[in-house]
């Protein structure tokens, strides 16, 4: 009996020993160890900086580009610094560089591409200007007939075609934000023309920044600013005309949010998960700089492909 005895002390000694040890493990915070992305193929990174340069300048990096990027990547050992270096380059280097001018310029034209594909369905400047030539032309008979009034009024819808056609350069020059970059998109004869009536007008709108449509009271309300320039309320924003109507809805944490998940689906082909709208937001909602969050996204793992 004492033998059996002690042999069921050792055990249950044993037992609560190797619980000890497996609680220790559970208690590693994963986070605090550096990955090792020894083992990723140099194709892989390849890859990663291909991509890279498509999404931010739309282009390929020539033979010499890559042979350079890959180098200081592999040397800093895929660091999320080294990646950060990277994207920023392409972001804001202005060295002259033959057929992209610079690589900041390149960006911008690339970014007024993407802007006007998710809004205009990619209209191209010679699209624009086949409805600023006849606008000009109408302007043009107005001053000569001395009819002033329609004159104005000519070019003052010539010039939101002209500020479309600006984006890029007006982005780079930071005489804008991408708040108003947004606003230009929805303020034009050609969004018009895409989305005809108050009706469609308002449903793009929802559906192009927020990726919906509007709710019954949402639309009536918009409705009645659009249409009849009505003083209504919407996002808690009062407006009385169109124009006041696209302040709002180019202002509104939900406007932020559309930012931020179009950019997780042109980069990650997925919405950003709540985590990351609350992450991102705050600080998007200080600075509108999307170049941040584009940052974040193209430095991870996920993106690079290197997990």
């Amino acid at each position: 009996m004492k033998i059996k005895s002690y042999l069921f002390v050792m055990l249950v000694v044993a037992f609560c020993a190797a619980g000890c040890k497996k609680d220790k493990v559970l208690e590693t915070v994963p986070d605090n160890n550096v990955p090792d992305y020894d083992g990723v193929a140099t194709v892989i990174v390849e890859n990663y900086v291909n991509r890279t340069f498509i999404d931010l300048i739309g282009r390929e990096p020539l033979d010499i580009e890559m042979e350079a990027e890959v180098a200081a990547l592999e040397t800093a050992s895929l660091s999320a610094e080294a990646r950060s270096a990277l994207i920023s380059k392409l972001q804001t280097d202005i060295t002259p560089r033959q057929g992209d001018s610079s690589y900041q310029y390149a960006y911008y034209i690339r970014f007024k591409e993407l802007v006007m594909a998710r809004m205009l369905e990619g209209a191209s400047d010679g699209a624009i200007d086949g409805f600023l030539g006849p606008i000009l032309f109408g302007a043009m008979i107005d001053s000569i007939n001395g009819d002033w009034n329609s004159y104005n009024e000519k070019m003052a819808r010539a010039q939101k075609l002209i500020d479309l056609k600006t984006i890029h350069t007006d982005y780079l020059g930071s005489s804008v934000t991408i708040r108003e970059i947004f606003r230009r998109t929805i303020d034009n004869e050609v969004y018009d023309e895409i989305n005809m009536n108050s009706f469609n007008f308002i449903n793009a709108c929802f559906d192009d920044l927020y990726d919906r449509f509007p709710s019954s009271e949402e639309f009536n309300r918009s409705y009645e600013m659009v249409e009849f320039s009505n003083a209504s309320s919407i996002f808690g924003q009062s407006g009385a005309n169109k124009d006041e109507y696209m302040d709002i809805v180019t202002s509104t944490d939900e406007f932020y949010e559309g930012v931020i998940h179009w950019q997780f689906n042109s980069l990650l082909a997925r919405n950003a998960t709540s985590a990351e709208i609350f992450k991102l937001l705050p600080q998007f909602k200080n600075d509108l700089d999307v170049q941040f969050i584009q940052l974040e996204i193209m430095k991870s793992d996920e993106y690079a492909n290197f997990d």
